[in-house]
């Protein structure tokens, strides 16, 4: 079973492997989405994957069903409601065709972890969505709940390995009057924070042991390297923590250290699996 997304695609595979399952991939309007992904894959679908399916009954090639990703991290529910109502039309005119028509992937786009919290209705809009376009039909649906799964689980902590007072009239990133705080952590946006260069958002740092008597200064966190786009966060008052402390971020186990590169030599930090005792038991 594979997708395809254009006439050269089905082409190819009709040659190698001509009694394939393939699913097509519709393209959606997802410019809502904190990373859209149709620009990228997908097929037109008022025009383009009819002709798809009519060109792939001429072969005998089966097409299976239609897939769609209503780009990563949705910020609109109503995405799936479109693009199901596509989805339906397609699907019917596919099995008048003869294609079986079985399966219909939602992709993914759920949100995961504190930081976006708008999944139940998501998952309200498919279960609606489904019920009024498929509700009799013999459909197979999948999904791929990455960052719905992966996000939450995973905390960062980052050590400040070094810490300074910046005067304002040295300070770039500010035009105030007060003076505020460089961090530079061993961790960075070529590191777990590579979500930064792509957009996603991610929770912002907190010291792993504050202490209430400090003051909160306004601050500009970096990672390691020697770029300057290696900035985490800026204009953020936090308490002023010392070189060789901690600082901890949530919600960083989509599209974090997955993307992590060795930049400048500094490699992506270890993992730590933790459980508590009550959880284990």
């Amino acid at each position: 079973m594979m997708t395809l997304d254009s006439r050269e695609e089905l082409l190819k595979i009709h040659e190698i492997y001509p009694k394939a399952d393939l699913i097509i991939r519709l393209a959606t309007s997802d410019k809502s989405a904190m990373t859209p992904l149709s620009g990228k894959f997908g097929a037109e679908g008022t025009r383009q994957i009819p002709d798809l399916l009519m060109e792939a009954k001429k072969l005998g090639q089966n097409i299976a069903g239609i897939s769609f990703h209503v780009g990563s991290g949705c910020r609109d529910p109503t995405s799936f409601r479109r693009a199901l109502e596509q989805v339906k039309t397609l699907y019917d005119f596919g099995k008048s065709l003869g294609h079986s028509m079985q399966i219909i992937d939602i992709g993914g786009g759920f949100p995961g972890g504190k930081l976006n919290a708008n999944f139940e209705d998501c998952a309200k809009e498919i279960r609606d969505s489904l019920r009024d376009y498929f509700s009799t039909k013999n459909v197979q649906v999948l999904a791929e709940p990455g960052r719905y799964f992966s996000a939450a689980p995973f905390t960062l902590c980052a050590n400040v390995i070094h810490s300074m007072e910046v005067p304002p009239e040295y300070d770039e990133t500010r035009s105030s009057t007060e003076s505020c705080m460089k961090y530079y952590l061993n961790d960075g946006v070529f590191g777990s924070f590579a979500c930064k260069f792509n957009l996603y958002l991610h929770s912002e740092g907190v010291p792993l042991n504050p202490k209430p008597d400090r003051p909160n200064l306004r601050s500009t966190i970096f990672g390691p390297t020697c770029d300057t786009w290696d900035k985490i966060e800026e204009d953020r008052l936090i308490e002023k923590m010392n070189t060789n402390e901690w600082i901890y971020y949530i919600d960083m186990g989509a599209y974090s250290c997955a993307c992590a590169s060795n930049f400048n030599g500094f490699r992506p930090p270890e993992h730590l699996f933790a459980i508590s005792q009550e959880n284990w038991f």
